[in-house]
Protein backbone atom coordinates (compact mmCIF):
# COMPACT_ATOMS: atom_id res chain seq x y z
CA UNK A 1 0.00 0.00 0.00
CA UNK A 2 1.28 3.47 -0.90
CA UNK A 3 1.85 5.98 1.82
CA UNK A 4 -0.08 9.23 1.61
CA UNK A 5 3.09 11.35 1.26
CA UNK A 6 3.86 9.19 -1.76
CA UNK A 7 0.41 9.88 -3.22
CA UNK A 8 0.87 13.61 -2.70
CA UNK A 9 4.33 13.50 -4.30
CA UNK A 10 2.94 11.60 -7.27
CA UNK A 11 0.03 14.05 -7.59
CA UNK A 12 2.42 17.01 -7.43
CA UNK A 13 4.59 15.44 -10.12
CA UNK A 14 1.54 14.85 -12.33
CA UNK A 15 0.47 18.46 -11.79
CA UNK A 16 3.94 19.67 -12.73
CA UNK A 17 3.67 17.64 -15.96
CA UNK A 18 0.28 19.32 -16.56
CA UNK A 19 -1.36 15.87 -16.36
CA UNK A 20 -4.54 17.02 -14.61
CA UNK A 21 -6.45 13.72 -14.94
CA UNK A 22 -3.64 11.75 -13.25
CA UNK A 23 -3.20 14.40 -10.56
CA UNK A 24 -6.94 14.48 -9.85
CA UNK A 25 -7.13 10.70 -9.60
CA UNK A 26 -4.27 10.62 -7.10
CA UNK A 27 -5.65 13.55 -5.12
CA UNK A 28 -9.09 11.95 -5.00
CA UNK A 29 -7.52 8.83 -3.47
CA UNK A 30 -5.52 10.90 -1.00
CA UNK A 31 -8.50 13.02 0.05
CA UNK A 32 -10.65 9.92 0.45
CA UNK A 33 -8.09 8.61 2.97
CA UNK A 34 -7.29 12.00 4.51
CA UNK A 35 -10.28 14.35 4.11
CA UNK A 36 -8.52 17.06 6.17
CA UNK A 37 -5.37 17.13 4.05
CA UNK A 38 -5.04 20.86 3.49
CA UNK A 39 -2.30 20.63 0.85
CA UNK A 40 -4.19 18.01 -1.17
CA UNK A 41 -7.31 20.19 -1.32
CA UNK A 42 -5.20 23.20 -2.30
CA UNK A 43 -3.51 21.32 -5.13
CA UNK A 44 -6.86 19.91 -6.24
CA UNK A 45 -8.19 23.47 -6.55
CA UNK A 46 -5.54 24.04 -9.24
CA UNK A 47 -6.43 20.83 -11.06
CA UNK A 48 -10.14 21.46 -11.60
CA UNK A 49 -11.49 23.39 -14.58
CA UNK A 50 -14.85 24.37 -13.09
CA UNK A 51 -15.02 27.49 -10.90
CA UNK A 52 -17.62 25.87 -8.65
CA UNK A 53 -15.30 22.93 -8.00
CA UNK A 54 -12.38 25.29 -7.44
CA UNK A 55 -14.47 27.26 -4.96
CA UNK A 56 -15.46 24.07 -3.17
CA UNK A 57 -11.83 22.92 -2.90
CA UNK A 58 -10.71 26.30 -1.55
CA UNK A 59 -13.56 26.31 0.95
CA UNK A 60 -12.39 22.90 2.17
CA UNK A 61 -8.88 24.31 2.67
CA UNK A 62 -10.27 27.29 4.56
CA UNK A 63 -12.49 25.08 6.70
CA UNK A 64 -9.36 23.13 7.71
CA UNK A 65 -7.19 26.24 8.12
CA UNK A 66 -9.02 29.58 7.88
CA UNK A 67 -5.69 31.43 7.91
CA UNK A 68 -4.14 29.67 4.91
CA UNK A 69 -2.84 32.72 2.99
CA UNK A 70 -2.69 31.00 -0.41
CA UNK A 71 -6.25 29.71 -0.15
CA UNK A 72 -7.46 33.08 1.15
CA UNK A 73 -5.88 34.91 -1.78
CA UNK A 74 -7.17 32.43 -4.37
CA UNK A 75 -10.66 32.36 -2.88
CA UNK A 76 -10.86 36.16 -2.64
CA UNK A 77 -9.64 36.46 -6.23
CA UNK A 78 -12.16 33.88 -7.40
CA UNK A 79 -14.99 35.79 -5.72
CA UNK A 80 -13.70 39.07 -7.14
CA UNK A 81 -13.68 37.73 -10.70
CA UNK A 82 -16.94 35.80 -10.28
CA UNK A 83 -19.11 37.87 -7.91
CA UNK A 84 -22.15 35.63 -8.37
CA UNK A 85 -20.15 32.63 -7.20
CA UNK A 86 -20.72 33.45 -3.53
CA UNK A 87 -24.46 33.16 -4.16
CA UNK A 88 -24.05 29.53 -5.21
CA UNK A 89 -23.46 28.28 -1.68
CA UNK A 90 -23.96 31.02 0.91
CA UNK A 91 -23.79 28.57 3.81
CA UNK A 92 -20.23 27.58 2.94
CA UNK A 93 -19.21 31.16 2.25
CA UNK A 94 -20.73 32.24 5.56
CA UNK A 95 -18.97 29.44 7.40
CA UNK A 96 -15.68 30.48 5.80
CA UNK A 97 -16.09 34.09 6.88
CA UNK A 98 -17.04 33.06 10.42
CA UNK A 99 -14.17 30.60 10.64
CA UNK A 100 -11.72 33.17 9.30
CA UNK A 101 -12.91 35.79 11.81
CA UNK A 102 -12.77 33.30 14.69
CA UNK A 103 -9.26 32.19 13.76
CA UNK A 104 -8.06 35.79 13.56
CA UNK A 105 -9.65 36.58 16.93
CA UNK A 106 -8.02 33.52 18.49
CA UNK A 107 -4.64 34.50 17.07
CA UNK A 108 -5.05 38.06 18.38
CA UNK A 109 -6.03 36.76 21.84
CA UNK A 110 -3.03 34.42 21.88
CA UNK A 111 -0.71 37.29 20.98
CA UNK A 112 -2.23 39.44 23.75
CA UNK A 113 -1.72 36.63 26.28
CA UNK A 114 1.93 36.28 25.27
CA UNK A 115 2.44 40.03 25.58
CA UNK A 116 0.89 40.06 29.07
CA UNK A 117 3.00 37.08 30.14
CA UNK A 118 6.14 38.82 28.89
CA UNK A 119 5.23 42.00 30.81
CA UNK A 120 4.70 40.01 34.01
CA UNK A 121 8.17 38.46 33.67
CA UNK A 122 9.76 41.91 33.29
Amino acid sequence: METNPSLYAQASAAAARKDKPAARKLLDRLIFNEPNNEQAWLLLADMVDDINEESDCLQHVLAINPLNPVAQQKYDSLLHHHPNLSKLDPAKTGDYEKARAAAKAAKKAEKAEKTQAAKKKS
